[in-house]
């Protein structure tokens, strides 16, 4: 059983956000068709690209289970406007096409995904990942002190927007009012700035990166890779045991948490001197085993290899031309309703199907 068997979606939106938002839809079974314009949807540019078989992985993990229509919004628009007036759901891009598309009086959910919006002083900016991390604060708070506010990598703000479309669309669908969503990139990466803002909003201040040591966050350099440690304040002595470091367990300097943070440095040298010769798999199932949070930070291949992972059936694989491809699994489950990962994109050649 799937969950939206009875969903028609049409997918016109152009960005991460949008196209993982409908492929959330199309796990649980909604009909999407995804509409590129000639030359393909720009996402198809987007890296990393396989050595195996050439294309975006982006672009195919975000469309499995979907069908493709190259469609000309101009020169095929009564084409178009048909199909969306057939749908429950159409997402589209920043811009006057909705107004084109929408009836006002139907029960169609449309949902319009954009980096800043129809309005505002940035609205005709052009966006991206590192845009949306520099405007919200987050790059201005990573890095070390007195060097340059650092990226995180990935499409983190995208994907984030696009399960608030998912959700808004959701409840947009129990109304039957035929509603008009807007998503903006800009307000979700506002949204993903931690505490930060509400500490201004509360005080006026605002933490520089002083150099300061806050939380209790560790890397540890094992013999074979990196370990993260959070040392809760009753956790200390059960870290210290793990790793024979009771003479740094019992030193007066260190007896505080306080005290501990303001010399952190020394603690990750220590640790990491101690953990030379231990495996990160074995330090980690050492210190779980004395209730301390760890985890190996994880290459991407071992990742795929994650046995947890494994044992919990979340890879999935798609049928592609050339057989079949690995695939992410469903990002929560359902107990009844099933998460499809099938097929790769079809592309169709007929718009009107």
């Amino acid at each position: 059983m799937t969950a939206l068997a009875d969903l028609k979606v049409i997918d016109l939106s152009e960005s991460v956000a949008g196209q993982y938002c409908s492929r959330l839809m199309s796990g649980y079974g909604a009909d999407v068709v995804l509409v590129e314009p000639p030359g393909g949807s720009q996402v198809r540019q987007l890296g990393p690209f396989s050595k195996l078989h050439g294309d975006s992985t982006t672009f195919y993990h975000l469309n499995i289970d979907k069908r493709s229509v190259v469609l000309d919004a101009e020169r095929d628009f009564a084409r178009l406007k048909a199909m969306c007036a057939a749908a429950h759901v159409v997402l589209v891009p920043r811009g006057d096409l909705v107004d084109r598309l929408r009836d006002p009086a139907g029960k169609t959910v449309f949902c319009r995904i954009s980096d800043f919006g129809e309005y505002g002083p940035y609205a005709g900016w052009q966006g991206g990942e590192m845009v949306h991390q520099a405007l919200s604060g987050i790059m201005y708070y990573n890095g070390r002190t007195g060097e340059a506010p650092l990226f995180g990598v990935g499409h983190r703000v995208q994907h984030v927007a696009g399960v608030g479309a998912y959700t808004a669309v959701l409840a947009a669908l129990r109304t039957g009012a035929g509603e008009l969503i807007d998503i903006d990139v800009h307000k979700t990466a506002a949204s993903m700035s931690y505490n930060l803002p509400n500490q201004y909003f509360y005080s006026g201040t605002f933490d520089e990166r002083n150099g300061t040591k806050y939380n209790p966050d560790l890397l540890i350099r094992a013999r074979d890779g990196w370990v993260t440690v959070f040392v809760y304040a009753y956790r200390w002595p059960a870290m210290c045991e793990a790793l024979g470091l009771s003479a740094l367990r019992d030193h007066p300097d260190f007896q505080t948490q306080v005290d501990r943070l303001a010399r952190w440095d020394q603690v990750s040298e220590q640790a990491s001197a101690a953990a030379k010769d231990i495996t990160a798999a074995d330090l980690v199932m050492l210190l779980q085993s004395l209730g301390v949070p760890a985890a190996a930070s994880l290459t991407p291949e071992e990742l795929a290899n994650s046995p947890h992972l494994a044992a919990r059936k979340y890879w999935k694989s798609a049928q592609t031309d050339a057989g079949e491809r690995r695939a992410f699994g469903a990002p929560f489950r359902l107990s009844q309703a099933c998460w499809r990962a099938e097929n790769a994109l079809t592309t169709e050649e007929d718009a009107s199907s």
